[in-house]
């Protein structure tokens, strides 16, 4: 115990000049001894001792002692460097990129090793709430807090216009896969033409691990489509030339929107593997 002691006290003596993180200096194979002697590294992060400090969050500078807690009202950003893995569990609301979004993965620790467990919030809302200048999404109207994708609304057309200004096929879909808040019933001012029954279409695999493919009447006028975030952002957004290609997003539940020549619409969940 006292050599490893030594070898960490030299390591941290000499590493005040370098970056607080270092990803080459991660190595998840090292075995560190299951003490707790906590430590505040330099990204803010509490680790269990100092070889984990080293070793599992390559950090490269660290105090005695746990963290002191990160306020409530902080904005906490991931690096757009970072990813959570290919797994298709939902973590939660991250700020990355000067943008609130959900991010699914295998779990909180990021690419770079360290824990972004603290750096997750509860909601959109939050998010956007505590960080401010993020003009993406109006905060009192959309709450992903009440997305549930797994809720099967009815394929009926009965149009309300969300407080976000857009046209929902129902109430249903309005409220439980797009996270609207409010809305009124009859579509917007500025809509197109009405939506297609939702059992017009069938999009296939889904989930998917890349390639979507459709199936229903009247493709041939099909013309476009485009593939939103869960907070409202267009993600990919094409014309339809029989496939759509999900390939370059993470693994997540996402919303797909399909437009036809006359403005004919169909929004349709999707998830990605």
């Amino acid at each position: 115990m006292k050599k490893i002691a030594i070898i960490f006290s030299l390591v941290y003596t000499g590493m005040f000049a370098q970056p607080c993180v270092d990803p080459t200096l991660v190595d998840l194979t090292m075995i560190c001894p299951s003490i707790f002697e906590p430590v505040c590294g330099c990204d803010s992060v509490t680790y269990n001792n100092e070889c984990e400090a080293y070793y599992y969050g390559g950090v490269t500078s660290w105090t005695a002692g746990p963290c002191e807690p990160l306020a409530l009202d902080t904005c906490l950003v991931v690096p757009d460097s970072v990813d959570f893995g290919a797994c298709a569990m939902a973590l939660g609301i991250i700020r990355q990129n000067d943008s609130c979004f959900t991010v699914s993965g295998c779990s909180m620790i990021g690419s770079n090793g360290i824990d972004y467990s603290g750096y997750f919030f509860n909601s959109l809302y939050a998010c956007n709430n505590l960080c401010a200048g993020d003009t993406l999404i109006t905060l009192t109207c959309i709450d992903t807090n009440i997305i549930d994708l797994n809720v099967l609304c009815p394929g009926v057309i009965d149009p309300v216009c969300g407080c976000d200004s857009t046209t929902y096929q129902n109430a249903c879909i309005a409220q439980n896969h797009f996270g609207v808040t409010s809305f009124q019933p009859g579509a917007c001012a500025t809509a197109g033409q009405p939506w297609l029954e939702e059992s017009d279409v069938v999009i296939y695999p889904n989930p998917s691990d890349g390639m979507v493919y459709l199936i229903g009447e009247n493709l041939s006028e099909l013309v476009g489509y485009a593939v939103y975030s869960l907070d409202g952002r267009i993600l990919l957004h094409s014309d339809f030339k029989g496939v759509i290609n999900v390939q370059s997003l993470i693994p997540g539940h996402y919303m797909v929107r399909l437009l036809w020549h006359g403005g004919k619409q169909l929004a349709k969940p999707l998830v990605r593997n």
